[in-house]
């Protein structure tokens, strides 16, 4: 018969297969720019939204860290107008919206966001507040979300450094959500004193689904299963 100890150690590799298995990385979600209140695209300073969703300015790190050059690499809206383009109209009295696609009905159980990272001080566009809303339909209904962090709708992101290899924002969730459609309505900014003429963008974002095991995890199922059959299969023989 099997002894004891054996058996405490076949649940000793079951939890930690099934540790490694609730541990596990959510799969990227394809993202795309559905609609943008505006995009700063004058001349030569290319900060169009789809910047925001592309991986441009991302390093190979885990996570990855952001550069600070926003040519490129960074979206950016168009403010009031004052420094080219038009002005942003401000949809339902926001600073800027952005609605991302996901490309299908997705299980999404977190997200980074890399905030607005421009260097010499133009970091004070990063988002400060906002609203989240998500659609399962292009044409809605749109549903509200609730910050993790506050319990509340009105969500807060912090305020990008400004410095390269910045690494972003966590956003998880206890209950993951269902979801095509994202939108950020977008409040307020970190221009505290209200000089930069409305500016409010993004770096980039990431929106992640189920939990995908990693190899070692199913080797480790795999390992406990087997030792499991053996434990029955000798008692039962015993």
């Amino acid at each position: 018969m099997r002894s004891r100890r054996d058996y405490l150690w076949t649940i000793v590799l079951l939890a930690s297969a099934l540790c490694g298995l609730a541990q596990a990385r959510g799969a990227t979600l394809p993202t795309s720019i559905k609609d943008v209140s505006s995009e700063f695209n004058v001349g030569a300073t290319d900060r169009r939204a789809i910047h925001a969703v592309d991986g441009s300015g991302l390093d190979a790190n885990n996570p990855p860290g952001h550069t600070n050059n926003p040519n490129g690499f960074m979206w950016l809206n168009t403010g009031d107008g004052s420094s080219g383009g038009t002005p942003d109209p401000h949809i339902n009295g926001d600073l800027a919206q952005i609605t991302f696609d996901l490309g299908a009905l997705s299980s999404v159980n977190s997200f980074r966001v890399w905030n607005y990272n421009e260097l010499n001080g133009f970091n004070i566009r990063s988002i400060q507040t906002l609203t989240i809303s998500t659609a399962s339909s292009a044409g809605g209904p749109y549903t509200l979300l609730t910050d993790p962090n506050n319990n509340s709708t009105s969500w807060v992101f912090n305020q990008a450094p400004g410095t390269t290899g910045y690494t972003g924002q966590l956003f998880s969730f206890g209950s993951p959500f269902q979801a095509q459609f994202v939108r950020f309505d977008i409040k307020t900014n970190y221009d505290s004193a209200g000089t930069d003429h409305g500016f409010v963008g993004l770096s980039e974002i990431q929106f992640f689904g189920a939990p995908v095991p990693e190899p070692a995890t199913w080797s480790l199922l795999a390992l406990s299963g087997v030792g499991f059959w053996f434990s029955i299969a000798k008692r039962r023989s015993g």
